[in-house]
């Protein structure tokens, strides 16, 4: 997984998107020649392919169907980010990190008989920052998610329980 995000001008980390395995970035700043405008960071143990501006341009002419491709990719992503956009106006923190860990789960969760097991190491710190939150309003929010049996946390995992009542989506 990498997670990109981007520094404000006072220096602070605002969480932009954490990638799949298999998904590709960096493609628009490469063929404009222009900086990135975020940083991109391993989250977990990855494998990078690095792409000079003249080989992916080179791919774009002998593989035609390679551009409407990544138009496909970056309207995905623009999508994605105009949604994480609406997400952070929701006043209520609790419907924000149950989608977050929806997602997570449906992202990068392993399915097993009882529980959809998110095998990401998520620390309270990275989720308060995919949040715009606190560590301290996040920790007393899973807490609660615990306690309530919606999640299951270990040091390396995190499972949501298959149960058709109760559900960790909003």
């Amino acid at each position: 997984a990498v997670k990109l995000s981007i520094r404000g001008a006072a220096g602070r980390e605002q969480f932009v998107d954490l990638l799949e395995p298999g998904q590709w970035f960096g493609d628009v700043p490469l063929l404009a020649a222009v900086p990135a405008p975020y940083e991109a960071r391993t989250w977990a143990p990855s494998t990078l392919l690095l792409m000079r501006r003249s080989t992916l341009r080179e791919l774009l002419a002998a593989h035609t169907e390679m551009g409407p491709a990544l138009l496909r990719l970056n309207w995905e992503r623009s999508v994605r980010l105009m949604e994480q956009l609406v997400e952070q106006g929701e006043p209520l923190l609790e419907r924000r990190a149950r989608r977050l860990l929806s997602q997570l789960g449906s992202r990068f969760g392993t399915r097993r008989s009882d529980a959809t097991r998110i095998t990401l190491s998520i620390t309270q710190s990275q989720l308060a920052l995919m949040l715009g939150s606190s560590r301290q309003r996040i920790n007393e929010f899973v807490n609660k998610l615990e306690r309530q049996g919606e999640i299951r946390r270990s040091q390396q995992h995190i499972d949501i329980p298959h149960r058709p009542t109760r559900s960790i989506t909003p």
